[in-house]
């Protein structure tokens, strides 16, 4: 069968195709991609899903913590895009 690059794609386009899919699969893990937007996170975003997990694992400062970050983070850096995790 010959490669049709939609259904069928010979070894180039395959390679060209899994790159992409893992290399978009590894920037959602660093979490320099949301999941659901395809683009990268901000400081503001990490900053809440970090807030969340804490919370969702019982911790008891959580809140004080939102609260701070709240007062403290300005939308300036709240709005900037999040460096890439190192593997955490």
């Amino acid at each position: 069968m010959d490669a049709d690059g939609l259904e069928v794609f010979n070894y180039e386009q395959a390679c060209k195709l899994a790159y992409a899919f893992f290399e978009k699969a590894a920037r959602r893990t660093a979490g320099l991609e949301d999941a659901d937007h395809a683009r990268p996170q901000t400081v503001g975003e990490a900053v809440e899903a970090y807030l969340s997990d804490r919370e969702a694992e019982g911790s008891n400062a959580a809140q004080k913590d939102r609260a701070a970050m709240a007062a403290h983070l300005p939308e300036s850096l709240a709005s900037a895009t999040a460096p890439p995790r190192n593997g955490n």
